[in-house]
């Protein structure tokens, strides 16, 4: 229903004549009920969309490694690509914790997290995610080391054999409770570690063998084995007494060894060229032996033929000729034929060439004595 609510409004010069506006009630019930509660009728705006989330994790574009010091923080700098809004970063430390990161989505996907300070030593796993779960996993890219050692002094440098082992005292600071002591004779001599037997951050004290050779030992010491060595000093091993006359007999033994076998490489060597110089006349004789026989062989057959003519022959003349023909033939076979066997005889003797199986036999033994008495 709607009443009629009548007032006098003046229009223009006519102010005499009554006009009549109506009005709803609800409406006008409802801008008194406004007015009393102190509310506006301005219309609520309609609640803004949430961002939409991402159905893929972020890819890795690039990211460069970072290595940095037990209890120091460090910057990671990666790109990357199909990162949400709302995308957030965090770090699992080597024990399992994980370590929310700030971040901030760039326009163009580059990175910037600041990692804070760490104490765990060891790898560090970089988490990406598009919420709810989208995750990019980023091994291999952080790491914290420990502290380069610092070694001010080695004791004794000088060792002199005991027949025991002996202790090397290393100072220094920033030693880790990972450390190794490394040990090498010379530049190029096998790498070995020493058994530490105590440790603190200043010192450590190591073992060293009682049945180490003479020498210059390099020591070095790392806080870890993934770590860089640092150079500790250099340890001399004196050679002891007895060591001394065992080195001098061992060389008179080198020695002469050494000698035999040159003499016998030199024998070896000699048999070898005297063995292809047999071979060549070998060959040669072989011919020679092969050509003698054809002749035997020719001579013996031409010898049948004179033979027949000289019986068949019907004057003294040809009689005589056969037979001069035929004493030539006998010539010709017994000569070639014994040509032929010398012949075959010297080849069967000169190509079995030099037997130097023997002297090799000799020589395998003496490098064998030769390398018993050590290097």
């Amino acid at each position: 229903m709607a009443a009629d609510l009548e007032g006098m409004i003046f229009l223009g010069e006519r102010k005499d004549e009554p006009v009549s506006i109506r009005f709803p009630l609800g409406l006008v019930f409802m801008m008194l009920g406004a007015l009393l509660s102190g509310q506006t009728l301005v219309p609520e705006p309609s609640p803004s969309p949430s961002p939409p989330e991402a159905t893929q994790p972020p890819v890795l574009v690039t990211m460069d490694p970072v290595v940095w010091i037990k209890g120091g923080g460090a910057v990671a700098k990666l790109v990357v690509e199909g990162l949400a809004d709302n995308a957030t970063a965090s770090l699992r430390t080597p024990s399992g914790r994980v370590l929310p990161l700030t971040l901030a989505v760039p326009a163009d996907g580059s990175l910037s997290l600041d990692i804070p300070p760490q104490d765990e030593v060891g790898n560090y796993v970089l988490f990406v995610t598009n919420p709810p779960n989208n995750t990019l996993s980023i091994k291999g890219k952080l790491s914290v080391h420990y502290p380069h050692p610092v070694v001010s002094k080695v004791e004794p440098v000088t060792i002199e054999p005991s027949g025991a082992d002996q202790t090397i005292e290393i100072t220094g600071k920033d030693f880790s409770p990972e450390v190794i002591v490394g040990f090498r004779l010379g530049d190029g001599g096998r790498f070995s570690l020493l058994n530490i037997t105590a440790a603190t951050e200043t010192s450590l004290s190591v073992t060293l063998p009682a049945d180490t050779k003479p020498g210059d030992y390099r020591l070095t010491v790392a806080n870890a084995v993934r770590d860089q060595p640092v150079m500790a000093g250099t340890v001399h091993v004196n050679a002891s007494a007895t060591a001394k006359v065992d080195s001098d007999e061992n060389l008179k033994k080198k020695t002469e060894l050494q000698l035999q076998i040159a003499a016998l490489d030199q024998s070896i060597q000699r048999k070898v060229q005297e063995g292809a110089l047999k071979r060549t006349f070998g060959w040669i004789s072989l011919g020679v032996g092969v050509l003698g026989t054809a002749g035997g062989v020719w001579g013996y057959f031409k010898g049948t033929q004179d033979y027949s003519s000289y019986q068949a022959a019907t004057t003294s003349a040809d009689a005589t000729s056969s037979r001069n023909d035929l004493n030539t033939d006998g010539v010709i076979t017994v000569v070639g034929g014994s040509v032929g066997l010398a012949g075959l005889v010297a080849t069967s003797f000169l190509l079995s060439g030099e037997d130097t199986v023997n002297l090799t036999n000799q020589r395998q033994n003496l490098v064998s004595q030769l390398q018993q008495l050590g290097p």
